[in-house]
């Protein structure tokens, strides 16, 4: 049935540039949804996350979407939730808390949008925290061969070495993932608005055929820009987002979504 309201949230740090309130309005408009959207930006807050969870479900809301920093958290504190990835972006209440990891089916949707039956063939990814273990599984989801990873912080990237088709490695063997790589994941959050940088050394970049950045605040990242300018095929953290979020919307409410009535909804530079 369809609701006649949605009250949602979302969960993160550095959230002034997100777009998924708007994803949300543009999409429960059409549907006759009023939308009450909250966004909980915990930048500098010290609240564990399972009182911000309490405190929303206390409040009547419907569930939470969840960012960086929380979606290891998010699948954590769920009654429900899907087995792999152990991570989540989307909690909804009802009886028990029901995770979902729709930047996996968000990216599975987005490359076949702009890549259609391609492989992703062999992968070398920054980071691994919750968006890397969501892309992990859609990369396998897709055929990649190999997804070889890495992470500063030293044994983070040691987990990915149960996920099937995952390999840690040290970040002294990034240069050799890249150059053998026939595809570049930034799953980490360097390049976003409040940090900036890049997880790939320009240098680098040339010889693969595509590249992914998970950051889409700003949507030119410096690591987009190096991977146009270099020949490489390029898929934005946007392009995620747009699937991603229409994903949400179908769970959240049971209603049909376009991603592409999203385009439009580019962040604030």
């Amino acid at each position: 049935m369809r609701p006649q309201r949605l009250k949602i949230g979302l969960i993160g740090a550095h959230l002034g540039r997100s777009r998924f309130g708007a994803a949300l309005r543009r999409m429960a408009e059409p549907q006759g949804i009023a939308l009450d959207f909250a966004l909980l930006d915990t930048a500098g807050d010290p609240t564990p996350f399972v009182q911000h969870l309490d405190t929303a479900h206390a409040a009547g809301f419907r569930g939470l979407a969840v960012t960086h920093p929380f979606k290891l958290d998010a699948w954590a504190q769920a009654s429900h939730r899907p087995r792999h990835p152990r991570a989540s972006n989307l909690l909804i209440f009802g009886s028990g808390i029901t995770a979902y990891n729709t930047d996996r089916a968000g990216f599975v949707a987005a490359w076949r949008a702009r890549f259609g039956d391609r492989a992703p063939g062999l992968v070398a990814m920054a980071g691994a925290g919750g968006v890397a273990l969501a892309l992990t599984a859609a990369l396998r989801d897709l055929g990649a061969e190999r997804i070889r990873v890495w992470d500063p912080v030293p044994g983070r990237a040691q987990a990915f070495a149960q996920l099937p088709g995952a390999e840690p490695v040290d970040v002294t063997e990034m240069a050799d993932a890249m150059r053998a790589a026939d595809g570049l994941v930034n799953a980490s959050p360097l390049g976003q608005f409040h940090i900036g940088g890049t997880a790939f050394p320009p240098a680098l970049i040339g010889g693969q055929s595509w590249a992914f950045d998970a950051v889409y605040t700003p949507v030119e990242t410096p690591f987009i820009g190096a991977s146009r300018a270099r020949g490489l095929a390029v898929l934005t953290g946007f392009d995620l987002f747009r699937h991603m979020a229409a994903e949400s919307f179908r769970h959240l409410t049971g209603c049909p979504a376009d991603p592409e009535s999203l385009r439009d909804l580019l962040p604030v530079p």
